[in-house]
C-alpha cells in the first residue's frame, strides 16, 4: 500500500464524485509516475461499487475494509504479548476484533487490532489511536472499559473490556420492549453520553448495533471510532470542521444515515446535540420496534431526516406514555435549537418519568391501602428510633487541612506540616473518628481553598483550617473547625506556640476537637491523654524537621533529614519515630542519585536504626516498614519483608509507604498484577505525592503494559515538568518500545544535568541504537566521576555492556554489583533493561544468587 495515505483518500474521493467514463482518464493523469496507486485507487472503487449496501458506510471506511482484508485475520490461537487470540468477535473498517486471553491477568479482553497493511501509516494510526484516547478517558459503567493501547510484534491494538450479551438490536428485532425495560435502558445509555460530553466528546454513531446488553442487564455504549473531541482550540475547530465538509462533499458520511441528524447530513459543525437526535431515534425503535426514519432507498431514507416528521410514536406503540412520546419528540427535532440542549435534561425527565411509573405500579399493587399506611407508620416509628440510635453512635469523619505559614517567616514552613501531621496521628485510632490521612490533605497546602468543597470532596463531615501569624518569638495558632453540610462554623481557637511546648498544643487542639465532635461513647479523649510523648520537647521539634526534609527528598534535603533526626536521637534516646525516620533515609542513600556512599555503609547504618526502632515500639506502622525495606533491599528475605509491610498495614491501613514498598516487593518477586494493585491502593491513599503517582506508572512499565505507561509517565512530566525522575522513567518507557530517537533526547538532557541519574540509560540508548562510540563515551565520563568519596555501582557500566552486546563485560560487573549487595540489582528479572541477557546461562546464575525466584 502507498505510504501516502492522504494521497490515496484524495483520489479516491475524487474519482468516486466522477462519472464511471471519465475516471479512467481521471486516474491516468494524477497518477502518471506512481502505476501502483493507480491500481490501489481502481482496484478500491471497484470493491466500493460492488459491495452490498455500500452508502451505509464511509467511502473510507470501505477502502480501509478492502485494504485490510486478508491483514489481520488468521490470528486466532497465536500468542501476542501477553493475549492469546481464542476467536474472532467482529470486523470492522481498521481491522478486527477478536476475544482474548490475558495471561497475565488471567482475564478476558477483546482486542481491536488495526489493519496489518495500515501499520505503518500514520494518519490511519492517529485515527486508531484516537479511539483509543477517546474512550479511556471515560470512566463509567455503562461505556466499554478501554484497558490499554498496545504496539507489540509489528501489531497495534486497542485492549477492551469483553461483554457477554446481546446488542441492543438483537433485542430489538426480537420485539418492542416494554416501556419499564425501555425506560431502563434509555436511562443508562443517557448516562453514558453525560458522561463523553462531559469529557467534551460527541460519538457521532450512536445507534442500537453500538450498543451492549450483558447478561445482568447492564448496558454498554461501544465503538467510538468515530468520536470526536470537541474541546479545541478555535483553529482547531475551523480547521477540523472544513475537513468534515469537504469529507461529505466527496461521499464520505461518518455513522450510519438512519440514526444521523439532519445537521450531519448536511456537513455542518458538529456539537452535542448530534447524539441527542441519534438518541431519540434509538428510544423511539427501542419503543415502537421500528426506525423512524428508514425507507425503501438511501435517497428517501436521508430525504426523511431532513425534511419529513416522523410518524407518531403513539400510534406505533400505543402503550408508551403521553410524557415519554414527548421526550422523544424533543430529541428528534429537526432543528438543533428546539431539541434539548444537555443530555443531562433528558436524564432528569426520563428519571422523574421512571420514578412516577415505579409509584404508580407499586401503588397498585397493594389491595388494601389502610393496611399499607398503618405497616408504613409501624416502619417509620422503627426508622427513628434506629436514627437515634444511629445518630447517637455515628462515626464522624474529618479532614485536617495543612496549616498555613502566614508569617513572614519561610523557615517556619516546616511547623506547619509538622503540626498538622502531628495532629492527625492524634485522632488516628479513635473509635467512631475517621481521619483523613495527612497524605491525602497535603495537596491542599499553598492554595486558596473552599472548606466545604474540599469536605463534600473528601467526604468529610468536618473540616479544620488553621493558621500561623505573628514572629518566632511570638507565635500563635488560630484554627476554625467548619462544617460541611452548611459550611457553618462550629468553633474555633487561638493558641500561643512555644517551641518547647507543642505537644501541649497538639493535645489541647486534638482534645477540642473530640468534644465539639460529640462522639459517643465518650471515651476517645482518655485514649487521646494516655498518648506516649518524647521525653524532651525540642527532640520533636527536631523530628518534624528531619520529616519535612525527607518529603521534599533530593540529595541535600536528605542529608538534612539525618541530622535532624539525630539531633533528635540526642536529644531523647527512646525516640522511636526518629530511629525509623534514619533508616528511611538510609535506605535512600542506597541509590546513585540520592547518595555517594557504598551500599554496605549506608545499609548497615539502616539496619541499626531499623532495628532500634521496632524495638523501641512495635505499634508503629513507619517502624515495620522501615524494617521491611531493609529486609527487601539488603538482606533480600522476602517472606520476613512480605511479613513486616503486612504488620504495618494491619496496624494502619491507610499508611500509604506500607503499601508504595509492599508493591515494590511484590514487584521483584514477579507478582506483577499484585504489585500494580498494591500501587494503586498507595496512590490513592497518597495522591499528591510525586514519588507514589511514580510507582504506579512504574508497575506498568515492569509490566511491560507499554501504553498504559507511557500516558501515566506523560501526565506525570506534564504536571511537574522540572521533575527529574518522571522524565528519566518516560524515557526508560520510549527504550521498551524501540523508540530511540525520544529516549535519546530526554536522556541527554538528563545526563547534562545529573550523570548518576541518566549515565547508564544514556550509554544503552546509544548502545542499542548503534551509536557503540557515544555508548563507550558515557562508560568513560562515568569512570572520570568516580572517586574514594564518590561510589557509582558496577551495575551502572554493566546496563550499558548490556547494550553494547558484550555480554562478558557485563557479568563480570552484575557479579561486583551483587557482591556489593546493590539494592536495585534485585529487579532484574523484570526491568526491560535486563531483557537482552535473559538467554545466557550464567544470568540465572546470578539470578540464584540474589535470592530471586526464577524468572517464568
Amino acid at each position: 500500500m502507498s505510504n501516502d495515505w492522504q494521497n490515496l483518500q484524495s483520489l479516491f474521493h475524487t474519482a468516486l464524485s466522477l462519472k464511471t467514463e471519465d475516471r479512467a482518464a481521471y486516474l491516468a493523469r494524477e497518477c502518471v509516475q506512481d502505476e501502483g496507486l493507480r491500481q490501489e485507487v481502481e482496484s478500491l472503487l471497484e470493491a466500493t461499487e460492488q459491495r452490498d449496501g455500500f452508502l451505509e458506510q464511509p467511502a473510507l471506511s470501505l477502502g480501509m475494509q478492502v485494504l485490510s482484508s486478508d491483514s489481520t485475520d488468521g490470528l486466532t490461537n497465536q500468542l501476542i504479548g501477553s493475549f492469546k487470540i481464542l476467536s474472532v468477535l467482529g470486523k470492522g473498517g481498521m481491522g478486527n476484533v477478536y476475544l482474548a486471553e490475558d495471561t497475565q491477568l488471567e482475564r478476558k479482553v477483546a482486542l481491536k487490532f488495526l489493519s496489518g497493511k495500515l501499520a505503518h501509516d500514520q494518519w490511519a494510526k492517529r485515527q486508531f489511536t484516537k479511539e483509543a484516547q477517546a474512550v479511556a478517558m471515560l470512566d463509567h459503567p455503562n461505556i466499554c472499559t478501554v484497558h490499554g493501547f498496545e504496539e507489540v510484534d509489528g501489531y497495534s491494538f486497542i485492549v477492551m473490556q469483553y461483554l457477554e450479551g446481546q446488542r441492543l438490536d438483537q433485542l430489538i428485532e426480537a420485539g418492542k420492549l416494554e416501556v419499564g425495560e425501555a425506560l431502563f435502558l434509555s436511562i443508562q445509555i443517557a448516562s453514558a453520553l453525560a458522561k463523553a460530553h462531559a469529557h467534551g466528546i460527541i460519538h457521532r454513531d450512536i445507534k442500537p448495533a453500538n450498543i451492549m446488553v450483558t447478561v445482568n442487564r447492564q448496558l454498554k455504549v461501544l465503538d467510538f471510532g468515530l468520536a470526536k473531541i470537541v474541546q479545541q482550540q478555535q483553529q482547531d475547530i475551523i480547521s477540523a470542521e472544513t475537513q468534515s465538509v469537504n469529507s461529505l462533499q466527496l461521499g464520505f458520511i461518518p455513522g450510519t444515515i438512519a440514526y444521523m441528524s439532519p445537521e450531519q447530513l448536511r456537513g455542518e459543525r458538529l456539537d452535542y446535540r448530534t447524539d441527542i437526535f441519534s438518541f431519540g431515534v434509538v428510544l423511539y425503535e427501542m419503543l415502537s420496534g421500528k426506525s423512524p426514519f428508514i425507507r425503501e432507498s438511501k435517497a428517501e431514507t436521508i430525504s426523511t431526516v431532513l425534511s419529513n416528521r416522523q410518524p407518531s410514536l403513539r400510534q406505533c406503540a400505543p402503550q408508551v406514555p403521553r410524557e415519554l412520546e414527548r421526550i422523544v419528540q424533543k430529541c428528534l427535532e429537526k432543528e438543533k435549537g428546539a431539541r434539548y440542549q444537555s443530555v443531562s435534561e433528558i436524564l432528569v425527565d426520563l428519571e422523574e418519568l421512571q420514578r412516577k411509573t415505579d409509584d404508580r405500579i407499586r401503588w397498585n399493587w397493594y389491595p388494601n391501602v389502610r393496611a399499607v399506611a398503618a405497616i408504613a407508620l409501624l416502619m417509620l416509628l422503627i426508622a427513628v428510633v434506629a436514627f437515634l440510635y444511629g445518630y447517637l453512635t455515628r462515626p464522624r469523619a474529618i479532614a485536617i487541612l495543612p496549616l498555613r505559614n502566614e508569617t513572614s517567616d519561610a523557615t517556619l514552613d516546616y511547623l506547619g506540616d509538622g503540626l498538622t501531621e502531628g495532629i492527625v496521628n492524634r485522632l488516628t485510632g479513635l473509635s467512631k473518628l475517621r481521619v483523613k490521612a495527612f497524605s491525602i490533605t497535603s495537596g491542599y497546602k499553598g492554595q486558596q481553598v473552599n472548606p466545604q468543597k474540599i469536605g463534600n470532596d473528601l467526604q468529610a463531615d468536618f473540616v479544620v483550617t488553621g493558621r500561623l501569624v505573628g514572629t518566632k518569638n511570638s507565635l500563635w495558632l488560630q484554627t476554625v473547625m467548619i462544617k460541611t453540610e452548611d459550611g457553618s462554623q462550629v468553633w474555633s481557637h487561638r493558641y500561643a506556640i512555644g517551641f518547647e511546648e507543642l505537644f501541649q498544643v497538639e493535645d489541647a487542639l486534638a482534645g477540642e476537637l473530640i468534644d465539639k465532635l460529640e462522639l459517643w461513647p465518650r471515651n476517645d479523649k482518655a485514649k487521646l491523654l494516655g498518648t506516649p510523648h518524647p521525653t524532651n520537647p525540642g527532640a520533636y521539634n527536631e523530628y518534624i524537621l528531619g520529616r519535612y526534609y525527607w518529603r521534599n527528598r533530593s540529595k541535600e534535603n536528605i542529608k538534612k533529614a539525618i541530622e535532624h533526626f539525630n539531633e533528635a536521637i540526642r536529644l531523647d534516646g527512646n525516640y522511636a519515630q526518629a530511629y525509623a525516620g534514619l533508616a528511611d533515609c538510609y535506605v535512600l542513600r542506597n541509590l546513585p542519585h540520592y547518595g555517594d556512599e557504598t551500599p554496605a555503609e549506608t545499609m548497615m547504618k539502616a539496619r541499626e536504626a531499623a532495628n532500634k526502632a521496632v524495638a523501641l515500639n512495635d505499634s508503629l506502622p513507619e517502624t515495620h516498614t522501615s524494617l521491611g525495606v531493609f529486609y527487601m533491599k539488603w538482606d533480600w528475605k522476602w517472606a520476613e519483608a512480605e511479613k513486616e509491610f503486612k504488620r504495618a498495614i494491619e496496624l494502619n491501613y491507610e499508611y500509604a509507604p506500607a503499601y508504595y514498598q509492599y508493591s515494590n516487593l511484590l514487584a521483584i518477586t514477579g507478582r506483577l498484577p499484585e504489585a500494580i494493585r498494591e500501587s494503586e491502593t498507595a496512590r490513592k491513599l497518597d495522591p499528591f505525592s510525586s514519588t507514589i503517582k511514580l510507582n504506579y506508572c512504574r508497575a506498568f512499565y515492569y509490566a511491560r503494559r507499554y501504553a498504559d505507561a507511557t500516558m501515566c509517565f506523560q501526565q506525570l512530566v506534564n504536571e511537574e515538568p522540572d521533575n527529574k525522575n518522571h522524565r528519566y522513567m518516560l524515557g526508560l518507557v520510549y527504550l521498551g518500545k524501540g523508540m530511540y530517537p525520544e529516549a535519546t533526547d530526554i536522556l541527554q538532557s538528563l545526563y547534562r544535568e545529573d550523570i548518576s541519574l541518566a549515565g547508564a540509560a544514556l550509554g544503552y540508548c546509544y548502545a542499542v541504537s548503534g551509536k557503540k562510540e557515544d555508548a563507550l563515551r558515557v562508560i568513560a565520563e562515568m569512570e572520570a566521576q568516580r572517586s574514594p568519596d564518590r561510589y557509582i555501582s558496577p551495575q551502572e557500566f554493566a546496563i550499558i555492556y548490556i547494550g553494547l552486546g558484550d555480554n562478558d563485560r557485563a557479568f563480570t560487573l552484575l557479579k561486583k554489583a551483587a557482591a556489593d549487595r546493590f539494592a536495585p540489582l534485585t529487579y532484574i528479572n523484570i526491568e526491560p533493561l535486563f531483557d537482552k541477557i535473559h538467554a545466557d546461562e550464567r544470568y540465572l546464575e546470578l539470578v540464584r544468587s540474589l535470592n530471586l525466584p526464577s524468572p517464568r
